[in-house]
């Protein structure tokens, strides 16, 4: 049986140098390695270029450690992240060999099926009226293990058949739905995802700002 190996990348958002680090090992495994990496996405001049404005801010904070300061830090820290988690699906889509990841600065998983699409549904725990004007909150339930999720998606719906989508993001604690109306009753779900794509929507729950 063919074993098939995937990157797997366990720096969190929240290990700024760690993240740091990371991306230097990528930039240096990725082009040290082109006849197998031959078109990254993003490219590692990309990487290299947000990585250097990281460790700009890694070293003002340092210096000061002020609120401004850490908030553009950690923004930046978001961005490169991102690179990185993107060029996961890159190296697991041209990967055959367990060194292979290696090089490329990943770490190397041959149990693929730990990170493939969410197999369990999210379940809505609570929805309540968001800090903006007409807003709503939501709030789900822990994800079960065995799920691999890093980013989520909110559709709305008037009628429960119809449905659009109204926020795309990374992180369980943003799943705000802007612009809705004053007593009038919506239909909201919530879908988990990651790299390989989404899972089934979660039961639709409705809501209607106070």
């Amino acid at each position: 049986m063919k074993i098939t190996y995937v990157a797997v990348m366990y720096v969190t958002i929240k290990q700024v140098k760690q993240i740091r680090d990371l991306a230097d090992l990528v930039v240096v495994g990725l082009n040290g390695n082109v006849s197998i990496y031959a078109t990254p996405s993003p490219d590692t001049m990309t990487l290299e270029k947000e990585n250097s404005k990281l460790k700009l801010l890694i070293i003002a904070y340092d210096g000061d450690k002020s609120t401004q300061k850490r908030l553009a830090m950690e923004k930046q820290a978001k961005v490169v992240h991102k690179n990185l988690k993107d060029l996961t699906g890159y190296v697991s889509s041209v990967t055959v060999d367990k060194d292979e990841i290696l090089l490329s600065g990943f770490q190397a998983d041959k149990a693929p099926e730990n990170h493939t699409i969410p197999k369990d549904r999210l379940v809505i725990k609570r929805v309540e009226d968001g800090k903006e004007v007409n807003s709503a909150k939501i709030f789900i339930e822990k994800i079960p293990a065995g799920n691999f999720i890093d980013r989520y998606k909110v559709e709305t719906s008037s009628d429960g058949a119809a449905w659009a989508l109204v926020v795309e993001t990374g992180s369980s604690r943003k799943l705000i739905v802007p612009g809705l109306k004053k007593l009038v009753e919506v239909f909201i779900r919530v879908t988990g995802g990651n790299t390989y794509g989404f899972s089934k929507p979660s039961e639709a729950v409705t809501f209607a700002p106070r």
